[in-house]
């Protein structure tokens, strides 16, 4: 995690020494990097700190969850987020998942659900093991 963290800054810094050496950019238009600042508004404000509360939220719940007896179980599941990831391209920047997304979203799925159907098998065994 170090090293990441450390690639990330100097490339970074690269960039932006790049950005700021005045050279010519290629002709494309950088409006979220290069545009004018807008103050954000009270609307904005409100959209960020929901999406503080609903990330402690679910950072927290993942963390208390994989102390769990049965933290495999956790960890299959904690993969769900690609599913969401790829439903909320397509409603913000209609980015349509390709057919190696669309595999994976199915393995994921199947995953879970062979997950599941191995716990309650085992659940019913050693419900049937305890009657004998």
């Amino acid at each position: 995690m170090f090293w990441l963290n450390v690639a990330f800054l100097v490339l970074g810094g690269a960039a932006l020494g790049l950005l700021a050496s005045g050279l010519p950019l290629p002709d494309m238009d950088f409006p979220l990097l290069l545009g004018p600042w807008h103050p954000m508004e009270w609307q904005d404000w409100a959209v960020m700190a929901a999406l503080a509360v609903l990330i402690v939220g679910v950072a927290t719940g993942v963390a208390v969850a994989s102390q769990s007896p049965k933290p495999e179980v956790i960890a299959a599941f904690d993969y769900c987020y690609m599913i969401f990831a790829v439903f909320w391209g397509y409603v913000f920047f209609r980015e349509v998942p390709d057919i190696w997304t669309v595999a994976g979203m199915t393995l994921i799925v199947a995953g879970g659900i062979g997950l599941l159907a191995v716990e309650t098998g085992s659940r019913q065994a050693v419900a049937l093991a305890e009657r004998a």
